[in-house]
């Protein structure tokens, strides 16, 4: 309290603190743009565009070019609507195929871009007839039979789906028929376009059981008649009056795979589907328990369980006698299999844990695109939106709500999900404050290679395996009929450059993924690439890999059965590489910081040493911590030295016992610093004859004072001195 009875200033500031801490002020709501309303709710509102989706509203972002779109928004590409110069708006749905865009607006018209123009190929109203509204899940543009064409199919309503092509031809109808009542009518609910032919997924109920079940039909562009693939589901014994499904259709080549199942619920199979294929021709059961996941260039991809972990399998149609081959060996403890993509020329891999976290791109060969830390792109992919492969190429959405885009070589972000083909993204970014009004935009990525091409081959490995021998390895390349080594002893190998360097070299129409190469100069390094051949198409060259072949494998110095060519530690015979440890040092997880491996509570000596706390008290004040102090409590000494602590550290230490009498070295009788004579000769020391009050050579022959000894009687006091003397001596001479 002072004087006036109040609480002192610094009282009061410390009580207030400790009521903050106990009950801290509410965060403030987030109001960038400072109109008085929660950023989340301008953005909620459609007061505020939130195009990067962070949250943060994007007139409180960076638009640096000034051009109203933020800077985390620009990559884009090129806008192909424009709502103040056209009338498309609120655009739901895109599709691409080579740089083309199809799309339908919120009037459910449905737009091409050729890559110059955007068109008006159906309106909604037709004739003064409403064709009802477009579904996103039956709306697809895809390749034609020759470069330039394009087919593109959707539904309209619940009935009705309909066909185009970049002909010259108006939309027309896809004709079907019902298999169970040709008078009823089928409801569209998929469809798969590719190399210029369409399968379609429809609808049906089965008249006897009242169950749904989902057919094939491969639709024919020209006139939109169609043909029925299903036709055996219609029989008792395979339907079992349990609702067949049909699933995951994919086509390549004007043939098509799909995924069957005798038992489903809801559009979903509640036994393991078997997996058809259909040749062009005719359809057979090519795998059981089997899911078709993606179709590209004639090689099919499909996953099934083996003991108990999901596999994934190739079945490659362009070979004359095509089988089933297993792709991949996940073990129980592995991250599992979620979905998978495949171009054709590389197989893409979403894997992740029980429960899908922690979930990872993987490229097959063991590239990783992506993962749950460390990773090129940052950020795991999400499961929002499937990932897309092409040509090498991938697109997917990061856990982070980012878009990735893989070129084949490096990252970039877009500014929004879209589809992925031939190097293109389509997307749709709304680009209006208030959030009703979506554009339509078109990124053009990294040109790919030309589709005819396989692709480079991935993990290639070189190794010294013989006197002037390397072993190059690589993973297995889809569609490769062989493959090519180049090298030389210079960098910048490739198939046209490797002639003009030197110790240049090739080995081609290898047919396994690995190949023996020798006459190479030992001690020289050497640098190799390698190339995929599908018939007579030679593809990109792989990354540069070098290696020094060995001069004389038969050379082992330390005996660890690994030639010195090649032994990165060639005299620590247990190990071949320095590791993180070095040669001569075992390994083990304290290397290299820790310098006391065995102490857990220090990684260094210090002052002290491993195994003793490093101290910081100096008892004696001599500036040496008295863990290493061995006089800690003499400020003169760190060391006992031959005196000992506590006493000056002399020449004369140990053996002088009268270091400042420089006539003695021990006592003797008279002690220190006092001679041991009898001048008189009486047989009795100076030092002893004034004991009596005379003065030494006096008439008291006995010497020794009245009183001490008694009349008469010798004096046995310089006897007892002198065996006191003699003893400590000899005592200390022991020691």
């Amino acid at each position: 309290m002072n004087a006036d009875g109040r609480l002192g200033m610094c009282v009061c500031a410390v009580i207030v603190a400790a009521l903050n801490a106990a009950w801290p002020t509410p965060a403030r709501a987030a109001d960038c743009n400072g109109n008085g309303v929660e950023d989340a709710q301008d953005i909620s509102g459609g007061t505020s565009q939130d195009c990067d989706v962070n949250g943060v509203p994007d007139e409180c972002q960076p638009d640096t070019d000034g051009d109203g779109t933020i800077d985390a928004c620009d990559d884009c590409g090129t806008q192909l609507t424009d709502n103040n110069i056209d009338e498309f708006w609120s655009i739901r749905q895109s599709s691409t195929s080579r740089g083309n865009v199809l799309w339908f607006d919120a009037n459910d018209d449905v737009y091409y871009y050729d890559g110059s123009t955007a068109t008006l190929i159906q309106p909604r109203n037709l004739n003064n007839v409403d064709l009802e509204g477009v579904a996103n899940f039956v709306f697809m543009l895809g390749s034609g039979a020759n470069p330039g064409e394009v087919l593109a199919a959707w539904r309209r309503g619940t009935d009705f789906a309909w066909i185009w092509g970049n002909d010259g031809q108006d939309p027309r109808d896809a004709v079907y028929t019902n298999p169970y009542d040709p008078n009823r009518t089928m409801n569209p609910e998929d469809v798969a376009i590719a190399d210029g032919c369409i399968f379609m997924l429809l609808q049906a109920s089965d008249p006897v059981t009242s169950n749904l079940t989902l057919h094939v039909f491969r639709i024919d562009p020209p006139t939109g008649s169609s043909t029925l693939l299903t036709v055996d589901f219609l029989n008792v014994t395979q339907n079992g009056g349990s609702g067949a499904l049909v699933n995951s259709l994919v086509t390549s080549g004007c043939k098509a795979a799909w995924s069957w199942c005798s038992e489903g619920n809801a559009g979903t199979c509640t036994v393991e589907p078997d997996l058809h294929y259909y040749d062009g021709t005719s359809t057979v059961v090519l795998d059981r328990q089997a899911l078709a996941l993606d179709f590209a260039r004639g090689r099919l991809l499909y996953s099934k369980p083996v003991n108990g972990v999901v596999q994934l399998f190739l079945f490659d149609t362009n070979l004359p006698s095509p089988a089933p081959v297993q792709l991949t060996s996940f073990g129980p403890a592995d991250k599992q299999i979620i979905d998978a993509q495949t171009d054709g020329r590389n197989v893409a891999i979403l894997v992740g844990d029980a429960g899908g976290q922690n979930r990872e791109i993987v490229l097959l060969g063991g590239l990783p695109l992506s993962d749950a830390g460390t990773s090129p792109a940052d950020s795991p992919p999400s499961q929002a939106f499937p990932f897309q492969l092409d040509r090498g190429q991938l697109l997917w959405t990061a856990q982070d709500t980012s878009v990735v885009y893989y070129n084949g070589s490096t990252f970039q972000r877009v500014c929004s999900y879209g589809w992925l083909n031939d190097g293109y993204v389509a997307q749709l970014r709304k680009t209006s404050a208030t959030g009703n009004d979506t554009e339509v935009f078109l990124f053009t990525g990294t040109p790919p290679d030309d589709a005819k091409q396989p692709s480079a081959p991935l993990l290639v490995q070189a190794t010294a395996s013989g006197n002037g021998e390397a072993t190059v390895s690589w993973s297995t390349v889809l569609g490769a009929t062989a493959y090519n080594v180049y090298f030389a002893r210079e960098s910048g190998v490739t198939p046209s450059s490797y002639q003009t360097l030197a110790g240049s070299g090739a080995v081609t129409g290898v047919t396994e993924n690995r190949a023996v190469i020798g006459n190479l100069a030992g001690d020289q390094v050497y640098f190799f690439v390698v190339t995929a051949v599908e018939d007579s198409t030679e593809g990109p060259p792989s990354a540069e890999v070098t290696v020094m072949p060995c001069v004389d494998p038969a050379l082992d110095g330390d005996g660890d059965g690994t030639p010195d060519c090649v032994d990165g530690c060639p005299n620590d015979p247990d190990k071949t590489a320095p590791g993180t440890c070095g040669c001569g040092v075992p390994e083990t997880p304290d290397c290299p910081g820790d310098l006391c491996p065995d102490d857990p509570n220090k990684t260094e000596p210090g002052v002290c040493g491993c195994g003793v706390p490093e101290a910081t008290t100096d008892t004696d004040g001599d500036g040496t911590p008295d863990c290493v102090d061995l006089c800690p409590d003499d400020a003169n000494k760190t060391d006992p030295g031959a005196c000992g602590c506590g006493v000056p550290e002399t020449p004369d230490c140990p053996d002088d016992l009268c270091p400042n009498d420089p006539n003695k070295t021990e006592p003797g009788v008279c002690g220190c610093g006092v001679p041991d004579v009898d001048d008189n000769h009486n047989g009795t020391l100076d030092c002893l004859e004034d004991m009596d009050g005379g003065t030494p050579g006096d008439s008291d022959q006995q010497g020794c004072a009245p009183g001490l000894c008694g009349p008469g009687v010798a004096p046995i006091l310089p006897l007892l001195i002198t065996g006191v003397c003699l003893m400590r001596r000899i005592v200390r001479r022991g020691r």
